[in-house]
């Protein structure tokens, strides 16, 4: 028995609607499971169902607020299914609060994930409408894993600073070299540029996109034209500091977009294959000079934005 299981219960209330309504219902009843005192389960007597709601509703439209700003097609994108923004508020629960605050954006966007794969499909005019909408959220999913684990590492003090290196080619011979993806790096198939999706489905920015997609969804036949388009493209993304703080850093991504073509090459890129190798295969199955420059251009373009690491080469 002590304040902080009377701090827990009143946690759960705040984000667990269930236990919520049960307290209206018969407060002693849904304490029950609660190691609290008749002293400690009195002083809950005093609390009001409708300030409960108040509260949780203003923490759930501010944590909603933020993640919006990080995940913001998904966000535009889900809202525009029938009750998506009932979907995405009632995300929002004690377990995703109870996690680290490194983690609750991963969490949160993996139960989006879930729902959203699990259900849904009579809304959707093809599986292939409701597969890209779950790629983008992958997507994003993908950059809040690189966001998270930075964040852990830097308020563990395991990660070191990195100085982006630029390779000068005749020097380094880096297509020589084993091509293996940075830490923090993911990279994801979508059927649009990113940035072209943001400007046609986002109307705000950062924080103020939540506040006005929850008065005025996503319009349903904007969702489908951009769903229904396949003009495909890798994301590759690797998250950043960009406000160093030794309790709360702020990390932000950077993108490199990707022909489709590139994709089926980065199951190479495990520390096992150079670049060289790489474009003999290529060679070997007859493509063409322009192809083979594209192909060196993009991994040169990773390599330099420091998204692309080389080993060291093997010798015999």
């Amino acid at each position: 028995m002590s304040f902080k299981e009377q701090e827990r219960a009143l946690f759960d209330l705040l984000f667990d609607e269930s236990l919520r309504q049960q307290f209206k219902r018969d407060k002693k009843q849904a304490l029950k499971n609660y190691d609290l005192s008749p002293a400690e389960l009195h002083d809950f007597s005093a609390i009001r169902c409708d300030a409960l709601s108040m509260d949780a509703d203003m923490r759930k439209q501010l944590l909603l607020s933020q993640f919006s700003n990080l995940l913001p097609l998904s966000f535009s994108l889900v809202s525009s299914l029938p009750d998506g923004i009932t979907l995405l508020q009632g995300l929002i629960d004690s377990r995703v609060m109870k996690s680290s605050s490194a983690q609750r954006l991963v969490l949160f966007t993996q139960k989006l994930c879930h729902e959203v794969e699990s259900g849904f499909s009579s809304d959707f005019n093809s599986a292939l409408e409701k597969q890209n909408l779950l790629n983008i959220i992958a997507t994003e999913l993908a950059m809040a894993i690189s966001a998270a684990d930075l964040k852990q590492d830097l308020l563990a003090e395991s990660h070191q600073t990195q100085i982006p290196i630029y390779y000068e080619e005749e020097h380094e011979n880096w297509q020589n070299k084993p091509l293996q993806l940075a830490q923090y790096v993911s990279a994801n198939t979508i059927n649009q540029p990113y940035s072209q999706l943001k400007k046609k489905l986002c109307p705000k920015n950062g924080t103020a996109l939540w506040r006005h997609l929850k008065d005025h969804p996503l319009p349903v036949f904007l969702r489908e034209e951009s769903m229904a388009i396949d003009d495909g493209r890798l994301l590759v993304s690797k998250a950043c500091v960009t406000e160093d703080s030794s309790l709360d850093p702020v990390v932000d991504h950077i993108t490199v977009e990707l022909v489709m073509g590139f994709a089926p090459m980065f199951q190479y890129i495990d520390g096992t294959m150079s670049v060289l190798t790489m474009l003999k295969h290529l060679v070997d199955a007859g493509a063409p000079e322009t192809l083979l420059n594209s192909v060196k251009s993009g991994f040169y373009q990773l390599l330099q934005c420091g998204m692309l690491v080389l080993e060291p080469a093997e010798t015999s």
